[in-house]
């Protein structure tokens, strides 16, 4: 069973080398590596702004396996990234995460939609996302790439 905790300053290279990671770039819609520099002052001023949720898990080990992340945007409308560290990649943790950061964020903000942007091939997150809860609203083409776009709120 995992645990969570809110992510703080101190994590800003956890969450550099996760966001940097090859697998996490490919999967992205920005596809570009990331600058160290422009990633501390984005991450220090994401991490003080009261509409990003940024949740870090933990194993039973307290060992960082992964973030979710949860951006409010406009129209009572959220959008959720996820990211597992390539170690714990493929054990069943995806589900999880999405779970119980969905969970809390919509326990704060429970008139709010999450949504997930995921990439038509990427059929592992597409698992994840469905088996956490969310629900199917459309297909789209986002910056050239054939996309799912899930959703959930508090039922």
């Amino acid at each position: 069973m995992l645990k969570f905790r809110k992510a703080n300053i101190d994590d800003v290279e956890l969450f550099f080398n996760w966001a940097n990671d090859t697998l996490v770039r490919n999967n992205s819609y920005q596809k570009e590596k990331i600058i160290y520099e422009d990633h501390v002052k984005w991450f220090g001023n994401q991490v003080k702004n009261d509409d990003n949720y940024f949740y870090v898990f933990l194993n039973e080990f307290n060992i960082p396996i992964g973030q979710v992340r949860i951006s409010k945007s406009e129209n009572n409308k959220a959008i959720i990234g996820l990211m597992v560290d390539a170690e714990f990649r493929g054990k069943g943790f995806a589900k999880e995460m999405i779970e119980k950061a969905s969970e809390d964020f919509l326990s704060q903000n429970y008139t709010f939609t999450i949504l997930a942007y995921i990439f038509k091939i990427n059929k592992s997150s597409f698992r994840s996302f469905t088996n956490a809860g969310y629900k199917f609203l459309k297909e789209e083409i986002i910056k050239e790439i054939p996309s799912f776009i899930l959703y959930k709120n508090k039922q």
